[in-house]
Formats: structure tokens, C-alpha cells, sequence
């Protein structure tokens, strides 16, 4: 009879631990058509809620974005993903940051081959001192910022424009 009331214990603090560390995902966003178009993971009650991560979705229902957070903040691994399901830009957001324009640190970008297009390390949302941006055709060959050919930079921008429409 101990033996069970002590296992019941645990098994219960067991349970209310998770259920608490994981939080619960709501539908935030939707689209048109009435499928999720972002979702998030709270934890805590309905006025103290702290969200934990954020999701956004293509209108397929595939992953497109994904963002970490502490403290109701932007901070940990994001990752954004192309409509076929290979990765698109990965990241860490070493700081606590209200919005991706006060961002600190390091991200890499992805052309659709899979080949590293960009890595970066940033500070405040723009490329951090003393640092240089690494950036690739999609034959992997390597430039520095202001040795990128022009129609590198005009590639990248518009497939990331492509990316954000939700196009590709």
C-alpha cells in the first residue's frame, strides 16, 4: 500500500512536470482557406502565459519557420524550412530580442540544392563587427561581401523574396 501511494506521487509529479515544461500549442494565425497558418506553444495560465516557441506554415501544412523563446523573447535555435521540406536558413539567437532586427547571432542560408549560401554571424540585426560574411553560388564557391559578384546578390535576394511569398 506505501509502495503504491509513493508511486502514485511520483508518477503524478512526473506528469505535472512535463505537462509544464512542454505547454500547449495554439492556432494564432489562419489562413483564408481555415488551416493554421501559425501556431505557438504556451506554457503558464491564460494572463502570465510565457510563450516557448512559434511555428509558421505553408498552406500545404508544411513547416516553413520555427522560433525559440525565453521569457516571452526571441532566443535559442530558429530554423526555416523550403516548401519540400529541406532547410532553408538555420540559426541561434544568443540574445533576448523583441523582433529578428535586434538579433545577436549566427545564422546560415541555404540555396535550394542544399549548397550554404550565406553564414553569418550577427550583432543587433546587422553583420557583427570584425566579423565577415561567408557567402556561396550554388556551387559552393566562396566570396566575402565585397567580393560577391552582383549577380549573386540579385539571386539571393530574389529567392529569398520567392521564400518569404511562400513561392518555393
Amino acid at each position: 500500500m506505501i509502495f503504491s501511494k509513493h508511486a502514485l506521487v511520483i508518477s503524478l509529479v512526473f506528469i505535472l512536470s512535463a505537462c509544464s515544461k512542454s505547454g500547449n500549442e495554439e492556432v494564432t494565425s489562419v489562413y483564408q482557406s481555415g488551416k493554421k497558418k501559425e501556431t505557438a506553444v504556451f506554457q503558464g495560465k491564460s494572463t502570465e502565459k510565457a510563450r516557448l516557441k512559434s511555428f509558421e506554415y505553408y498552406e500545404s501544412g508544411e513547416k516553413k519557420k520555427e522560433f525559440s523563446y525565453q521569457d516571452n523573447l526571441l532566443s535559442g535555435p530558429w530554423t526555416y524550412w523550403y516548401k519540400n521540406g529541406n532547410k532553408f536558413g538555420e540559426g541561434k539567437i544568443e540574445n533576448k530580442a523583441i523582433n529578428l532586427g535586434m538579433v545577436t547571432g549566427k545564422e546560415t542560408y541555404y540555396w535550394p540544392n542544399g549548397v550554404k549560401m550565406l553564414e553569418a554571424e550577427t550583432e543587433g540585426g546587422g553583420l557583427k563587427p570584425g566579423t565577415t560574411a561567408v557567402y556561396r553560388d550554388e556551387q559552393g564557391k566562396i566570396y566575402t561581401d565585397k567580393g560577391r559578384p552582383k549577380e549573386l546578390v540579385e539571386k539571393s535576394k530574389k529567392l529569398l523574396e520567392r521564400w518569404e511569398r511562400g513561392e518555393i
